[in-house]
């Protein structure tokens, strides 16, 4: 258990620290080096939950639950560590951008983020890394909300005074929508989750399947 905890938490702080170089570079410096954070995970093997969604079934789907809590825990740790003035107006950009989008543009976005992880994920398992090098910044440059990554966003809304009851109801969209994408390479003939290699993603979690 203690492994899988920390299997999580250091998942999202990975993704905090690609977040927080992001912010602080910009552009699409910012948004390569912000792949950092996925190599990481993938290469650690450790659990991320849109690099997970994928490749669990069906009946597996409360597990990625903790490990959702805990990416976020990851994130807003790094965030409240390293918040400047600087980082935290290029986070209420993108606040307000998540705000301003419709309930169904929010959706679909976060889908095509989600596969883009599953493809991403998948072939650096199998030893391309090129999907998780130039995933990363294709996402973040297209403006496909994260889940994980958004945290960092949501962390500096909340110290401007952003309630965290008009944040849920939009963070929500993005983890149902990131999930839905994820998923969506199941319809591509030939795709079989189970037959990834022996370890999806962290292999602390194989007793646990």
């Amino acid at each position: 258990m203690k492994n899988k905890v920390f299997s999580a938490l250091i998942a999202g702080i990975l993704i905090g620290i690609a977040g927080t170089c992001y912010l602080n570079v910009g552009g699409v410096a910012g948004a390569v080096l912000f792949a950092f954070g996925l190599l990481g995970v993938v290469g650690w093997k450790i659990d991320l939950f849109t690099g997970r969604s994928g490749f669990w079934s069906g009946r597996d789907i409360w597990k990625l639950i903790p490990v959702l809590l805990l990416n976020i825990a990851g994130v807003a740790l790094v965030a409240l560590s390293t918040l400047k003035p600087e980082t935290s107006e290029a986070s209420m950009a993108i606040v307000a951008k998540r705000f301003a989008a419709p309930v169904w543009r929010l959706f679909i976005g976060s889908a095509l983020c989600g596969f883009i992880m599953t493809t991403a994920v998948k072939f650096g398992k199998e030893g391309n890394w090129w999907p998780l090098l130039f995933g990363v910044p294709v996402f973040i440059l297209s403006g496909f909300p994260h889940c994980v990554a958004d945290i960092y966003y949501w962390t500096a809304a909340l110290t401007r005074g952003t309630s965290i009851f008009d944040i849920i109801p939009v963070y929500l969209v993005t983890v149902v929508g990131n999930y839905a994408g994820c998923n969506m390479p199941r319809l591509i003939p030939g795709f079989n989750p189970d037959a990834a290699p022996a370890n999806p993603v962290s292999d602390t979690t194989e007793s646990s399947r």
